[in-house]
């Protein structure tokens, strides 16, 4: 009995500078809370959270929102399943809505080109594009004479050709625009 009466006094004792030890070695924080802790981990919560530094992500996946304040860096694949409450059909691509920085898909442009062409008697033919349409080249002839000079713009979307002689001129303007 009296050997284990000698344990417990040990071990009680062991116990007692083991705590006390802990005791004097506590520090108080230098600051009060939160300054000069270590930073809130990124968590499930739901409030707004904001990291200063690089976060890298192996694998990413959001059922709602993601902002990014700055520059986003993709490795190897960004899928954008639906912006605006549209979704997407292949061959789709992202617009402005706004100068706010909202989003739609719309469907990819087609370009249309068509040839227009004047022709008349005279030293000179010129030819527009329609509203809406861009002049993209332009070409033409002289039935008589040399081909003094093929001009553009006379205006931003007139093609003209001049000849050395008055003859027959033909102007030819190739005339594109972007079908949305």
């Amino acid at each position: 009995m009296k050997y284990l009466t000698k344990v417990k006094i040990i071990v009680l004792a062991l116990i007692l500078s083991v705590g006390i030890s802990i005791v004097f070695a506590w520090t108080d924080p230098t600051e009060p809370p939160f300054g000069g802790n270590v930073p809130a981990p990124v968590n499930v919560g739901a409030t707004e959270q904001t990291k200063t530094g690089r976060l890298n992500v192996s694998d990413f996946f959001w059922a709602d929102f993601v902002g990014v304040n700055g520059s986003a860096y993709v490795d190897r694949r960004l899928v954008i399943k639906n912006v605006g409450g549209n979704a997407p059909d292949t061959g789709d691509i992202i617009t402005a809505v706004d100068n706010a920085g909202t989003a739609d898909w719309t469907p990819r442009p087609t370009l249309s080109c068509v040839k227009r062409t004047d022709t008349s008697d005279g030293t000179s033919a010129s030819v527009n594009c329609l509203p809406g349409e861009v002049l993209t080249g332009g070409g033409g002839s002289c039935l008589a004479g040399s081909l003094v000079g093929s001009v553009q713009p006379v205006s931003p979307n007139t093609w003209q050709i001049t000849c050395a002689q008055t003859t027959t001129v033909t102007s030819i303007a190739v005339c594109c625009n972007l079908q949305w």
